[in-house]
């Protein structure tokens, strides 16, 4: 099937009786597998341990079969979502009856940890429930920061047939507060903005797959932001940016971020706008400017690499 390079180790009790065959486990079974294949959707590296309820973790009767037990230290690579799943654990209930699989599994707990080359989120934890039925997959998980605070949502659906599927992430309008919540323990493309952040911001975003594609896109909408910059504290911050992909994370250029005032040491600047775009590797600057001191301060082009050693380069 889709499985490469599995492995499974088991001890216990296998018994066979009236046409029903079951495998009551002693221990925990270690589960391994080089990869899962599901299309652009792939897993690789998938470990974990599978332990034995109440009930047999095995049963076999007339070509139905059941699935049944307790999963922990789960992980597994995402490529397509450029994540890693970490310590996760919860339940699995995974039977065929008929020729047809269902499955259901409710996670308790697991981390969710960002593989991209820039690391565009900080750690998180991830819990909910999914569901197999039908050939299609559904999940609905809530997501959370490592000191627990509810971040944002997740609805996935894939039809394990066609391939085709998607997931959803939705944060809601987060607040931002001086000894709460702050952009920097999302993510490290927030480390320009300094603390403490005060005001709100919402993101959505959507990855979606096929058997061959997979695609990504989101929008960050900022309402109102004040922090402190390398250039000053910034009142007011606005604007949306629309990414044309996740993962790298991309955004085309043209869009625009304002910003009511920068108490810069140079002087106060009022009404600044800045136009930009995102590579994988660079934020680029294509326009900019500020009331300063009775007169215009303008950026012509600005382009600041995202690799920290770069030097940036432009024009004032």
């Amino acid at each position: 099937g889709p499985v490469e390079g599995g492995v499974f180790e088991a001890t216990g009790v296998l018994r066979s009786s009236g046409g029903r065959l079951s495998f009551t486990a002693a221990r925990c079974v270690a589960v391994q597998a080089a990869g899962i294949e599901l299309g652009a959707n792939d897993v690789g590296h998938l470990s974990a341990r599978l332990c034995p309820t109440a009930r047999p973790l095995f049963t076999l009767r007339g070509g139905d079969w059941r699935l049944d037990g307790r999963a922990e230290a789960v992980a597994a690579e995402v490529p397509s979502l450029q994540a890693r799943i970490e310590s996760g654990a919860g339940t699995l209930d995974l039977h065929q009856t008929a020729g047809r699989l269902d499955a259901g599994a409710v996670i308790t707990q697991a981390r969710v940890a960002d593989s991209a080359p820039t690391r565009r989120f900080q750690p998180l934890t991830l819990a909910g429930r999914a569901g197999l039925a039908k050939d299609i997959l559904n999940a609905d998980l809530a997501l959370a920061d490592l000191a627990g605070r509810g971040l944002a949502s997740a609805r996935l659906s894939s039809d394990t047939v066609s391939g085709v599927g998607g997931v959803e992430v939705a944060t809601g309008t987060l607040k931002f507060a001086n000894g709460g919540l702050q952009p920097s323990a999302l993510s490290p493309l927030a480390a320009a903005i300094g603390s403490p952040v005060t005001g709100s911001a919402a993101f959505t975003g959507r990855f979606a797959w096929t058997p061959n594609t997979s695609t990504s896109e989101g929008r960050l909408t900022v309402p109102g932001l004040d922090f402190e910059s390398p250039a000053g504290h910034v009142s007011g911050l606005k604007g949306e940016v629309a990414f044309t992909s996740l993962a790298p994370l991309t955004a085309a250029p043209g869009q625009v971020l304002t910003a009511d005032a920068v108490s810069s040491p140079a002087g106060p600047l009022s009404d600044l706008k800045a136009t930009f775009g995102l590579s994988e590797t660079t934020l680029a600057v294509s326009g900019a400017q500020a009331a300063m001191g009775g007169g215009k301060l303008r950026v012509e082009g600005l382009d600041v690499p995202l690799a920290r050693s770069a030097p940036i380069r432009g024009a004032l």
